[in-house]
């Protein structure tokens, strides 16, 4: 189920997030969502909804992926994260129910022994949590043991742009970011003038 279609976001943020979200559509399907005859003995429909919707908020761009499936095993990621000692046993007495959830966006954790062709394919929810803060966003879980997960990912709508000052030069352009900048002055073109410090890199 799709929702938001018409979302504009910036060309980057739409390349960059492509891969993620269908990473996260495909983890749905094949961890998330259970088999037919297991969701009927939980009293679930035989098939199961997941749905992908986008809309703004602000100056931000909302992206929510829910399913209706089994939703997170918290002792499962408590077991894992022990496992490939990622948390010890005092840390995750500590965590609160959201921070376990967030273990799964560690580099490399996965909760499942089996790798299909549907996910595990070398993309994590790591490279997930990756993009998002590489573009400035945040990403957030909601899971019931039985019950569903959603994640939440809150992105600027366009990408931060810095302030410069444009200069020509004869035919030529040059831009210096204004945190650079001291003072400005008008010059004419018949008055001479010697630059003095350097370029910033």
């Amino acid at each position: 189920m799709l929702r938001g279609g018409e979302t504009v976001a910036d060309k980057r943020i739409l390349e960059d997030m492509k891969d993620p979200v269908m990473h996260m559509i495909r983890n749905a399907l094949d961890h998330g969502i259970e088999p037919p005859a297991e969701r009927e003995r939980c009293g679930k429909p035989r098939a199961g909804t997941i749905r992908l919707s986008a809309g703004t908020r602000g100056s931000n761009i909302i992206i929510e992926l829910s399913d209706d499936g089994r939703g997170l095993n918290e002792e499962s990621i408590k077991a894992t994260a022990l496992k490939r000692k990622v948390a010890s046993p005092e840390e995750l007495a500590r965590m609160t129910k959201s921070e376990v959830q967030l273990l799964i966006f560690r580099p490399g954790f996965s909760t499942s022994a089996v790798v299909t062709d549907i996910s595990g394919r070398g993309v994590g929810m790591d490279v997930v949590r990756m993009n998002v803060e590489g573009l400035k966003g945040t990403i957030t879980v909601e899971s019931a043991d039985g019950a569903g997960c959603t994640v939440r990912i809150q992105l600027p709508a366009t990408l931060a742009t810095s302030r410069a000052l444009l200069i020509g030069v004869g035919s030529l352009n040059y831009v210096l970011p204004l945190e650079h900048v001291h003072s400005t002055r008008v010059l004419s073109p018949k008055t001479s003038f010697r630059w003095q410090g350097a370029f910033p890199s």
